[in-house]
């Protein structure tokens, strides 16, 4: 009768609640000066909350107006839903995506205490992305904590020239200049690498950018293989002997400027002023540097010194695959082991005589897995790309799922009837084949380029004896 409901409850902030209104007649419920002039009946709601702060609001997302019968069921019913506002999730989706990508490179950062607040800030905004009753206030908040750990990682600067593949990168994408200019070697677990066999071999590379602070420590790493089997002399007090030497900023000829001591020396043997290492394997030989002496433009060159100079036995040389600049002492082991086991059973799976018998997708797989996992071999320098290539060649040779016969259409490891009517159901279109390994384990007809009936035919024939082999 033109007075306001008196509600019977409290109001519950900052959650859903459903008011409900009893009314005992509809008459009075729909009658206002509007509707009566429209000759319409209507129901009037008003939002009074700006009879008060501007601040003050209140959302409304659906009305239901029903009657009940005398059971209490609901006899009649008319809804109105509002169309919800959606929650804006794609600064979350690209902050995740962002974070995805910092964790495939997760040895590019310091695994310490701001790490871990980062993986956890990811696995909350990844949950706040699939809630579909996240509200827009805390997905917010995701991305705001994500977007603050991603900000306060330690990135493990790394500038490294792959002297293998004679390509010269940094990690973090800022230009890492190289300019080798050696002869090709092949260590004896057949890793390519260069060759410093003359006096003086040896090669310079720089910083074009400044991407070490001037006071932080970086360390400088070079791969190099010394052979067991050569004769090398030893280090004397003279300066004389077999030895790997590097410097940075120096002047013509490879002198140091102002006299300054700017070198670091690895021999056989470990004399007062050198650093001693090992034959017959890969090794790291390291010195220690700051980010002030690697400012833009300083140029780093690495030698060989032949024993007893310029006057040799002229057979003793170093292999060297890679040079690294670092802020970590030295780059993560990386264990091989597995790695070098899947590709030797995969090259002995393509060389064996059983081969023949596999449809072309699965040999063509196994080849690339095997090509990839020798090239991750000779580069990787994080355990993360090396098991993937290792996972991806065993993936490969996984029998029926991954090397499937020829013939084997439906994938259970035999070649039989059941084969021949899948392919004539495809053929007839009856029920195509999708895969693309039973597609090719279905080629059979040399003769054709697509599948035919032909294919059909030259597998019923191998079927029942005709033909012995696909």
């Amino acid at each position: 009768d033109g007075q306001p409901a008196q509600p019977g409850f409290e109001l519950v902030f900052d959650e859903w609640c459903t008011v409900t209104l009893e009314f005992d007649g509809i008459v009075n419920v729909f009658n206002n000066k509007s509707a009566a002039e429209s000759g319409e009946r209507a129901l009037t709601i008003v939002d009074i909350a700006n009879w008060g702060s501007e601040s003050e609001h209140v959302y409304i997302r659906d009305i239901r107006i029903y009657t009940e019968d005398e059971n209490g069921d609901v006899d009649k019913e008319v809804s109105i839903v509002f169309n919800k506002p959606g929650v804006i999730k794609e600064e979350l989706e690209a902050l995740i995506a962002e974070g995805d990508d910092i964790v495939a490179h997760a040895d590019w950062y310091l695994q310490d205490t701001r790490w871990t607040q980062f993986i956890n800030a990811l696995a909350t905004a990844k949950q706040r992305y699939e809630d579909p009753n996240a509200t827009q206030s805390q997905v917010d908040n995701a991305a705001q904590t994500l977007r603050s750990t991603i900000d306060s990682l330690n990135p493990v600067k790394t500038a490294f020239a792959d002297l293998a593949p004679a390509t010269v990168e940094y990690q973090h994408g800022k230009e890492f200049k190289g300019e080798p200019n050696l002869v090709w070697g092949t260590a004896p677990d057949e890793t390519k690498a260069f060759k410093l066999a003359k006096h003086n071999d040896g090669f310079s590379f720089k910083l074009n950018k400044n991407v070490f602070r001037g006071n932080e420590k970086v360390y400088l790493i070079i791969e190099a293989w010394w052979p067991a089997d050569k004769a090398y002399a030893a280090e004397d007090a003279g300066g004389s002997g077999t030895r790997v030497w590097a410097e940075w900023n120096p002047g013509p000829n490879f002198n140091l400027p102002n006299g300054e001591s700017r070198r670091f020396i690895w021999s056989i043997d470990t004399p007062e002023t050198t650093t001693g290492v090992q034959t017959g394997k890969w090794v790291n030989l390291v010195g220690e540097l700051t980010g002030s002496q690697l400012n833009p433009g300083a140029r780093i060159d690495v030698k060989f010194w032949a024993a007893g100079n310029e006057d040799g036995p002229g057979d003793d040389y170093v292999l060297v695959r890679k040079v690294v600049l670092s802020t970590t002492a030295a780059p993560p082991d990386v264990d091989f082991a597995k790695l070098d086991a899947a590709i030797a059973n995969g090259e002995a799976k393509l060389a064996s005589a059983g081969i023949a018998k596999y449809c072309d997708l699965s040999v063509n797989n196994l080849k690339g897995a095997v090509a990839d996992g020798k090239t991750i071999r000779n580069t990787a320098t994080a355990q993360v790309p090396v098991d993937a290539a290792e996972a991806k060649i065993n993936a490969a040779l996984v029998e029926t799922t991954a090397m499937r016969l020829k013939g084997d259409i439906d994938g259970d490891g035999l070649v039989k009837i059941d084969d021949a009517r899948v392919l004539l159901q495809h053929l007839v279109g009856k029920k195509l084949i999708t895969d693309m390994i039973s597609l090719s384990a279905a080629k059979v007809d040399l003769a054709q380029t697509n599948l035919t009936v032909g294919d059909a035919r030259v597998l019923l024939q191998f079927i029942v004896g005709k033909v012995t082999a696909l």
